[in-house]
């Protein structure tokens, strides 16, 4: 093991909201509700320090919209700001990808464990964020 190019320096949660569904019709025989990242609104918002390179800021925002109210449990928006540093050791060329890659990554990781905790303490069971990559497709690096 060793030590990450991208460093968390910290991060803030901005804003959450979370709403049990009252119209949500729990099935006692099927008492796990899947989410899916289709299901998902994910933003991201990357930035630069303006005076060091190597220091950047991840915004990110995680939202389960359900208008109707029955296909989900819980209806939620969090938005995370994430404070980062690049090591002077790692490549230049690779450091916007590698950053664009990373940084969402870790601020989902911890979108996941607080929306957990969250709508656990909810009257449905608790809902787990499905794992996901920031890594850009080929037709989208292309």
């Amino acid at each position: 093991m060793r030590p990450s190019p991208l460093q968390l320096e910290g991060y803030l949660v901005t804003e959450l909201s979370f709403k049990a569904q009252p119209d949500f019709a729990y099935d006692l025989d099927n008492p796990l509700t899947t989410v899916q990242p289709a299901d998902l609104t994910v933003e991201v918002a990357l930035a630069e320090h303006q005076d060091d390179r190597l220091r950047r800021n991840c915004d990110l925002t995680v939202e389960l919209a359900d208008p109707i109210g029955i296909k989900f449990p819980y209806v939620f928006r969090a938005v995370f700001t994430g404070f980062f540093r690049i090591s002077e050791n790692y490549p230049a060329k690779q450091v916007d990808l590698m950053f664009a890659t990373n940084a969402p990554a870790l601020l989902y990781s911890a979108a996941r464990e607080l929306l957990a905790t969250v709508t656990g303490r909810g009257p449905y069971p608790s809902v787990t964020l499905p794992s996901v990559t920031f890594l850009p497709s080929l037709t989208e690096v292309a």
